[in-house]
């Protein structure tokens, strides 16, 4: 997200001035206060798709930039880890997932749905998006 606040600091003289400032960051609702009480806008948004708690601020893609970065949260394991292990572990977050309680947490934290793709839908996609990403962290 690409966002806009205003704010205070102490000048030379103990004298307070308000100053513009840009936040360029990767969310997961810590933003939200801030939006909910106009001290901050989002002006642009980095993901794929439009935010769905900015839906006018209009996506990099959008905006000529040819890249973007998803949020993804995931839980990694050790390679070699017990293929039944997986399975289980795998199986457990599924369900979890799909539960009201794990969804309300999403919703309050970061003001989205969960998105759970499983292991390989979510491994197609840090795939699929690390390309787009590069353009936004290349040298």
């Amino acid at each position: 997200m690409l966002a806009c606040s205003r704010g205070t600091v102490a000048g030379a003289g103990g004298s307070t001035d308000t100053i513009g400032r840009v936040l360029v960051g990767f969310g997961s609702g810590e933003q939200l206060p801030y939006l909910d009480s106009g001290d901050m806008k989002i002006i642009a948004s980095a993901n794929q798709s439009r935010l769905s708690y900015a839906p006018d601020a209009k996506t990099f893609i959008e905006s000529g930039v040819e890249a973007f970065v998803d949020p993804v949260f995931f839980l990694a394991m050790a390679k070699g880890t017990d293929p039944a292990a997986l399975a289980a572990i795998s199986t457990a977050i599924d369900e979890a997932v799909k539960s009201e309680a794990v969804a309300e947490i999403v919703m309050n934290a970061t003001n989205g749905t969960p998105d759970n793709r499983g292991p390989e839908g979510t491994h197609k996609m840090m795939q699929d998006d690390l390309a787009a990403a590069k353009v936004l962290f290349a040298k």
